[in-house]
């Protein structure tokens, strides 16, 4: 039996939903009525969970103001609530694309750092962004191949895809516009 690596599971489990303090034993017996019984206990000590008491981005002293404040409304995170992996791995997912969408096609993040403090079951998160260069799309070209190439025009693929020079890359515009090309049922691909 591998107790111990059970136990680690579990501590694992409770400091990802914010309980660092927890405390995790196990008792491991044989049933003395039967040779094929085990009674296997773990003992669970929750403590109190710990609150977000500060959640920094850097990096991102670049972005205008309009920017960063539409920014802050896709952050889900605040002083009230109690630290969770998920909720972090969320908001970060929130802001790459977020910013993928405003031109930052190259953006990147660090890993968040954590920091505990076990006296008053607080945690400060800061993570890390490298914005890169901001992109405009220059032009949008059309390339046909396939049977029926010269029976749709490329102004009506333009005008299908409504992708237009000169606006900021945008990851969701993309994806919007090859899904409007393949409702047309024009199309086999559209990349």
């Amino acid at each position: 039996l591998n107790i111990q690596d059970d136990i680690n599971i579990i501590l694992n489990n409770y400091k990802a939903s914010g309980f660092f303090e927890s405390k995790v034993s196990a008792e491991f017996s044989l049933n003395e009525n039967s040779s094929k019984e085990a009674v296997l206990r773990f003992n669970i000590v929750e403590n109190l969970p710990s609150r977000i008491r500060s959640y920094n981005l850097n990096g991102l002293d670049s972005l205008s103001n309009f920017l960063y404040s539409k920014l802050l409304e896709q952050i889900t995170i605040d002083t009230t609530l109690q630290y969770s992996e998920q909720l972090l791995e969320e908001n970060n997912i929130n802001v790459i694309e977020f910013l993928q969408d405003q031109g930052f096609m190259l953006i990147e993040s660090s890993l968040p750092i954590v920091k505990v403090d076990t006296l008053n079951n607080e945690v400060d998160i800061s993570v890390d962004f490298n914005l890169g260069k901001r992109f405009r799309i220059s032009e949008v070209r059309v390339v046909k191949s396939g049977p029926g190439e010269n029976l749709v025009s490329n102004e009506l693929i333009d005008e299908i895809a409504d992708i237009t020079p000169e606006k900021y890359y945008s990851y969701r515009q993309l994806k919007l516009a090859q899904i409007r090309l393949y409702r047309t049922n024009l199309f086999s691909s559209a990349a």
